[in-house]
């Protein structure tokens, strides 16, 4: 995926109409003076700033070119590249498109530990390898993911994970889709006719200060070679990229981008879920029982959310203790999924005490330590509405209660 650099179409002279930036700016100074009357006698106008761009910063604006499409922002490149890359191309779309390569029969790819289930989250997750530039899409089922297609695919013309923007590699990594853009938002020649964008940098990418954004998985026509490299995209046949539709839940669906995957016998795929499933099933009751010594262990020294660190984290829930008579904490439905020593934890959370209740989606990042046990850098969470909250509730054929039973 290669373009020439592109320029913002620049406002006429006089004219009242805003450019494609004015709307973000307009955004970020509105959310600033927000932020600055509520913290203003702290004198916080830095906390300010990275608040209104850590919120902007969840919906990247996306970049247009001069013909009003949607390009990748990793897709910027010189007049000279595009035809260095034009010349290798010459040679390369002579090769055949590789072969996918089926998974080991009988095993299954460690990293995706416990898909979704039910209404809520993906059944479904995409896995790339690297090493043998194929796609495949895995299905939940009792018994562990189940592979339902293999496909060739394309990945960063450079080897090696991504750092920087411009370094042409593909991040390695669990991701989720984000966006879908269709034919009409595209330059079919570059894109096909369909991307998912993805969400790099994740939370883990951010905190080891990689840069770069515009992941997509896209497609490319049949003129041009699966061996060509991309921007650090991870391509497809145009054939293929309408048919992975049926499986892409924005914001649900995970992507796992691997160097190499790791492929485990179903009695090591059992006993790493029932190990984590513990793990998560063993910090959910610490939480319940208010032992907070206990609770505190899950959490790493680089836990960092709600602009709380580790200490910062133990008191606030010390407080919460204290003024709790009791608290129960259900969680239903997790997704997890590992790469690399690193954890992403998705569930339906709910909560209740003597003073509130919530239920909502947690998500939980964790990475090894030292000793190899999975801890805690970050948390998030996110209420559900109330119409979803009846939809679950309907699916499992109850109310609220039901649908967060423990799992």
């Amino acid at each position: 995926m290669f373009q020439v650099e592109t320029k913002a179409i620049p406002a006429p002279r006089n004219s009242s109409t805003l450019t494609f930036d004015q709307p973000r700016n307009l955004m970020m100074r509105m959310w600033k003076m927000t932020i600055l009357s509520c913290v203003l006698f702290a004198g916080a106008s830095t906390f300010a700033d990275e608040v209104a761009e850590a919120v902007l910063s969840e919906v990247p604006a996306p970049v247009k070119n001069e013909q009003g499409k949607i390009v990748s922002q990793e897709n910027k490149v010189t007049e000279k590249e595009e035809q260095k890359v034009k010349d290798l191309e010459e040679d390369e779309i002579k090769k055949p498109d590789p072969i996918a390569i089926q998974p080991p029969k009988g095993m299954i790819p460690s990293g995706l530990v416990q898909m979704g289930e039910g209404s809520y989250f993906s059944k479904y997750a995409f896995l790339l390898d690297k090493s043998t530039r194929t796609l495949t899409i895995w299905q939940n089922t009792e018994d562990g993911p189940k592979l339902v297609e293999a496909h060739p695919a394309d990945m960063g013309r450079r080897s090696g994970d991504k750092q920087v923007l411009g370094d042409r590699k593909t991040p390695e990594g669990i991701y989720f889709f984000r966006t879908i853009h269709e034919a009409e938002m595209l330059n079919y020649d570059e894109y096909g006719s369909r991307a998912y964008t993805m969400d790099y940098p994740n939370l883990f990418d951010v905190r080891a200060k990689k840069t770069g954004s515009g992941i997509w998985l896209h497609a490319v026509p049949n003129k041009k070679s699966l061996y060509r490299g991309s921007r650090g995209c991870v391509v497809v046949r145009d054939k293929i990229i309408t048919a992975l539709g049926k499986y892409v839940e924005p914001n649900k669906t995970p992507i796992v981008v691997e160097k190499q995957v790791e492929y485990i016998s179903q009695k090591k795929y059992k006993a790493k879920r029932r190990e984590l499933l513990d793990w998560l099933h063993a910090w959910k009751k610490s939480w319940e029982a208010k032992d907070l010594n206990k609770y505190m262990t899950y959490y790493s020294a680089d836990f960092d959310s709600l602009k709380m660190n580790k200490a910062q984290w133990r008191q606030y829930k010390d407080t919460l203790n204290s003024k709790y008579e009791f608290i129960r904490v259900d969680v239903a439905k997790p997704a997890v999924f590992t790469h690399n020593g690193r954890m992403i934890v998705r569930f339906l959370q709910g909560y209740a005490s003597n003073v509130n209740s919530d239920f909502g989606e947690k998500v939980l990042y964790a990475k090894k330590n030292d000793d190899g046990q999975f801890e805690i850098i970050a948390e998030k969470w996110s209420e559900l509405p109330q119409t979803m909250i009846a939809l679950l509730g309907k699916e499992e054929g109850g109310g609220q209660s039901s649908t967060a039973k423990q799992f």
